[in-house]
């Protein structure tokens, strides 16, 4: 009971001398620190190189030339084994023609060592030596294909004789056929494109005919008289509706015989070579599926109203007439 006066006492004591009671001290949390964190740099991968060849150059004539080299020739030569020391040697043999077509120029070029002349041969399509130039050791020679020659030409060079004679031969492709021909038998050479083929039109005169190929917009006069030219060709003019079908005044007095109307009858009526040459007109004109070729060098090919080929030489030079 005493003891517990005497804490009443001091309690008093110290309210009495204004002693506050400490507030109680409640801790506060330490901040969360948010670090700052710098981005890396973003490495943006290297675009993948294809190393994309360079295409070799356009062939030019030397590198057409080099297709052209040496093949093996289809004669028995007999070569020596050994070249001796001076002995005469083919240094190139080679064309600088390209893209060559029958009936063209091909130019040859070569070069000897230890041989001052040589020959050269047109080789047949069996290889057979048919024609020859006698050549210097080194130079150039221009020399005519055929129309005849469908795929290739070739010409031997030979330097030497007998046991010791060299040959080289050079294969010269041709690239002028250009498809196959509209009618059969064909002719030899070839053709220039492929067959056209158009709307015709075909009238027989005294002496003569013409036909009109509506895809050439052209009219071809075919004499019968013997004279030259044997054949002309002449640009279809006529105009619907514009230039006159005929001229009455120009009708024969022969009933059995027409004047030509229309493309016909203008080309007829304005060339008077021509009227004078074909005489008149023996029946109408005659419409039919018709078609064209050429032969490059070489003839012009027309199908007739009858369906036979008409045949007409270069230069107007002639013209036949032959079933296929």
């Amino acid at each position: 009971m005493r003891k517990t006066l005497s804490v009443f006492i001091l309690v008093l004591v110290l309210a009495s001398c204004g002693v506050a009671e400490p507030e109680p001290f409640v801790p506060t949390a330490a901040p969360t620190r948010t670090p700052t964190i710098t981005p890396s740099p973003t490495i943006t991968p290297s675009p993948t190189i294809t190393n994309t060849p360079t295409p070799p150059p356009t062939p030019t004539a030397q590198a057409a030339t080099e297709i052209f080299g040496s093949t093996n020739t289809p004669l028995a030569v007999t070569r020596t084994p050994t070249r001796e020391p001076g002995a005469p040697e083919i240094e190139y043999f080679v064309t600088s023609s390209i893209d060559v077509a029958p009936g063209d120029n091909v130019t040859l070029l070569w070069s000897l060592r230890a041989a001052d002349a040589a020959t050269i041969y047109r080789l047949d399509e069996t290889g057979a030596r048919r024609q020859f130039w006698n050549i210097d050791g080194r130079g150039r020679l221009v020399v005519a294909t055929r129309v005849a020659d469908a795929e290739q030409v070739q010409f031997a060079l030979v330097v030497g004789e007998a046991e010791a004679e060299i040959e080289e031969i050079l294969t010269i492709p041709l690239t002028g056929c250009q498809g196959e021909w509209f009618f059969q038998p064909a002719p030899e050479g070839c053709a220039v494109a492929p067959p056209a083929y158009t709307l015709a039109a075909e009238q027989p005169f005294e002496r003569g005919r013409m036909v009109w190929l509506q895809a050439e917009g052209r009219i071809y006069v075919l004499f019968n008289d013997g004279q030259s030219p044997a054949w002309a060709s002449f640009e279809d003019r006529f105009v619907e509706g514009v230039t006159p079908e005929s001229l009455p005044e120009l009708d024969p007095s022969d009933p059995a015989l027409l004047q030509p109307v229309r493309g016909f009858g203008l080309v007829w009526r304005e060339d008077e070579s021509v009227r004078a040459r074909l005489g008149w007109a023996t029946q109408p004109e005659q419409a039919f599926d018709g078609a064209v070729q050429s032969e490059r060098g070489g003839a012009l090919y027309l199908r007739s109203a009858g369906g036979a080929i008409l045949s007409l030489a270069s230069g107007g030079d002639g013209w036949t007439e032959w079933a296929p």
